[in-house]
C-alpha cells in the first residue's frame, strides 16, 4: 500500500532521496532543548508518553517552526534510537487533490490503529519502522530503530 488517509491527513510514501540530493541541503542550526523547553516554544500541546521500555532514555528535544511548526523529542537505548514527532494538524495544507499530505520515507505502510483510531505503520525489511496517528488536534509519529512494533504501539497509546 502505498498511502493510507486518518481523520485529515493522508500518510504517503515519499521516494527515496539520492545520496547527491539527501546531503545537499544546508544544515539548519538548532539549539538541543528539554522536552519542558519545546513544551515552552511550541503553540500547540502535546505529552511525552507514559510508557517506554526500560531501557529507553530521554535524550534532548528540538523545536522547528519553519516551514512549519513540530517538536521532536529524541530517545535512545542499547537496541536504536527513539524520535517522537508531534505537529499541530493546521500546518497540513491541503494539496491539488485536496488531501493534506504527510510524507514518510518507507518501504511500504499498512493499516493499523492507536488506541482505536486510524494509523499507519511504516515497515522496512527488518521490521516496523514507525507510526503514525492523529490525536488531539496534531500529528503524532514515532520513529523507531530496534523496537518491535508491539512496543511502538504501546508507547503511542501512552501519548496522551
Amino acid at each position: 500500500m502505498s498511502e493510507i488517509t486518518l481523520d485529515h491527513v493522508t500518510v504517503t510514501l515519499a521516494d527515496r532521496p539520492s545520496p547527491a540530493a539527501a546531503g545537499s541541503a544546508p544544515a539548519r542550526p538548532s539549539a538541543v532543548l528539554t522536552a519542558s523547553e519545546a513544551k515552552a516554544r511550541a503553540s500547540f500541546s502535546f505529552e511525552e508518553p507514559d510508557y517506554l521500555p526500560t531501557d529507553v532514555n530521554f535524550d534532548a528535544a528540538a523545536y522547528v517552526d519553519s516551514p512549519g511548526e513540530m517538536v521532536l523529542l529524541s530517545y535512545s537505548s542499547q537496541r536504536g534510537n527513539l524520535v517522537l514527532v508531534f505537529a499541530p494538524l493546521a500546518r497540513f495544507q491541503p494539496g491539488d487533490d485536496g488531501k493534506r499530505r504527510y510524507l514518510v520515507v518507507a518501504e511500504s505502510v499498512a493499516e493499523s490503529t492507536v488506541d482505536g483510531a486510524p494509523a499507519a505503520l511504516a515497515q522496512q525489511a527488518g521490521g516496523p519502522l514507525g507510526i503514525v496517528w492523529e490525536k488531539g488536534g496534531r500529528l503524532n509519529h514515532i520513529l523507531s530503530q530496534g523496537l518491535s512494533e508491539s512496543e511502538l504501539e504501546r508507547i503511542a497509546a501512552s501519548i496522551r
